[in-house]
Protein backbone atom coordinates (compact mmCIF):
# COMPACT_ATOMS: atom_id res chain seq x y z
CA UNK A 1 0.00 0.00 0.00
CA UNK A 2 1.60 3.32 -1.04
CA UNK A 3 1.21 6.40 1.77
CA UNK A 4 0.71 9.70 -0.13
CA UNK A 5 1.49 13.30 1.57
CA UNK A 6 0.88 17.06 0.65
CA UNK A 7 3.20 19.06 1.89
CA UNK A 8 3.37 22.66 1.68
CA UNK A 9 6.18 25.03 1.57
CA UNK A 10 6.28 27.53 4.65
CA UNK A 11 5.81 30.49 4.34
CA UNK A 12 8.98 32.76 2.58
CA UNK A 13 10.83 29.22 2.53
CA UNK A 14 12.01 27.72 -0.71
CA UNK A 15 13.16 24.58 0.82
CA UNK A 16 10.39 21.44 2.12
CA UNK A 17 11.97 18.63 4.18
CA UNK A 18 10.92 15.09 4.02
CA UNK A 19 11.36 12.94 6.61
CA UNK A 20 10.31 10.85 9.29
CA UNK A 21 8.52 13.92 11.48
CA UNK A 22 6.37 14.24 9.19
CA UNK A 23 5.97 10.92 6.99
CA UNK A 24 5.21 9.46 10.41
CA UNK A 25 7.87 6.51 9.07
CA UNK A 26 11.63 6.52 7.88
CA UNK A 27 11.85 5.51 4.40
CA UNK A 28 15.05 3.44 5.05
CA UNK A 29 12.36 1.31 7.38
CA UNK A 30 10.04 0.46 4.31
CA UNK A 31 8.71 3.07 1.83
CA UNK A 32 11.44 3.04 -0.14
CA UNK A 33 10.68 3.97 -3.64
CA UNK A 34 9.18 7.69 -4.51
CA UNK A 35 7.51 9.89 -6.27
CA UNK A 36 7.44 13.67 -6.01
CA UNK A 37 5.38 16.11 -7.87
CA UNK A 38 5.25 19.79 -7.16
CA UNK A 39 2.75 22.37 -8.51
CA UNK A 40 2.13 26.60 -8.05
CA UNK A 41 5.71 27.15 -9.05
CA UNK A 42 4.94 30.69 -11.07
CA UNK A 43 7.14 28.92 -13.48
CA UNK A 44 10.08 27.98 -11.64
CA UNK A 45 11.89 24.46 -10.53
CA UNK A 46 12.38 22.26 -8.11
CA UNK A 47 15.35 20.20 -7.11
CA UNK A 48 15.19 16.75 -5.47
CA UNK A 49 17.86 15.76 -3.04
CA UNK A 50 18.48 13.31 -0.28
CA UNK A 51 19.92 12.10 2.47
CA UNK A 52 21.77 8.71 3.12
CA UNK A 53 21.07 6.80 5.71
CA UNK A 54 23.17 7.63 9.12
CA UNK A 55 24.44 10.34 7.12
CA UNK A 56 24.49 14.43 7.47
CA UNK A 57 25.38 15.17 3.57
CA UNK A 58 23.29 15.68 1.61
CA UNK A 59 23.17 14.16 -2.86
CA UNK A 60 21.16 16.06 -5.41
CA UNK A 61 18.89 13.38 -6.93
CA UNK A 62 17.53 15.47 -9.68
CA UNK A 63 17.90 19.04 -11.00
CA UNK A 64 15.86 21.70 -12.60
CA UNK A 65 12.79 19.55 -13.05
CA UNK A 66 9.69 21.57 -14.58
CA UNK A 67 6.07 21.89 -12.62
CA UNK A 68 4.94 19.52 -15.51
CA UNK A 69 7.50 16.66 -14.38
CA UNK A 70 7.84 13.94 -11.88
CA UNK A 71 10.55 12.64 -9.70
CA UNK A 72 10.16 8.74 -9.60
CA UNK A 73 13.21 7.30 -8.06
CA UNK A 74 12.18 3.12 -8.36
CA UNK A 75 14.74 1.10 -8.95
CA UNK A 76 16.16 -2.57 -8.66
CA UNK A 77 18.73 -1.48 -6.45
CA UNK A 78 17.65 -1.60 -3.08
CA UNK A 79 18.17 2.72 -2.59
CA UNK A 80 18.13 3.32 1.22
CA UNK A 81 18.10 7.08 2.29
CA UNK A 82 16.50 8.53 5.81
CA UNK A 83 14.85 12.14 3.98
CA UNK A 84 14.55 13.95 0.83
CA UNK A 85 14.54 17.75 0.54
CA UNK A 86 13.08 19.75 -2.25
CA UNK A 87 14.48 22.97 -2.83
CA UNK A 88 12.54 25.74 -5.16
CA UNK A 89 14.46 27.91 -7.86
CA UNK A 90 12.90 30.96 -9.60
CA UNK A 91 9.61 30.93 -8.36
CA UNK A 92 7.79 33.38 -9.86
CA UNK A 93 5.26 35.61 -8.17
CA UNK A 94 2.52 34.67 -5.94
CA UNK A 95 4.10 31.38 -6.30
CA UNK A 96 2.44 28.77 -3.06
CA UNK A 97 4.63 25.69 -3.74
CA UNK A 98 2.86 22.31 -2.71
CA UNK A 99 4.82 19.11 -2.82
CA UNK A 100 2.97 16.09 -3.31
CA UNK A 101 4.75 12.66 -2.12
CA UNK A 102 3.92 9.36 -2.93
CA UNK A 103 6.12 6.20 -1.01
CA UNK A 104 6.11 2.90 -1.67
CA UNK A 105 7.87 -0.16 -0.86
CA UNK A 106 9.39 -2.63 -2.90
CA UNK A 107 7.54 -5.23 -4.92
CA UNK A 108 4.81 -3.38 -5.71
Amino acid sequence: MADHKTIKVESGGNTVHINKNNLGFSPVDTHRNFQISVHDLGGGTYTVSYYPVNCSHLIEYQANAAENAAVVMSQTIDFLYEGLVITFNNLGQGADPKVHATFWPRGL
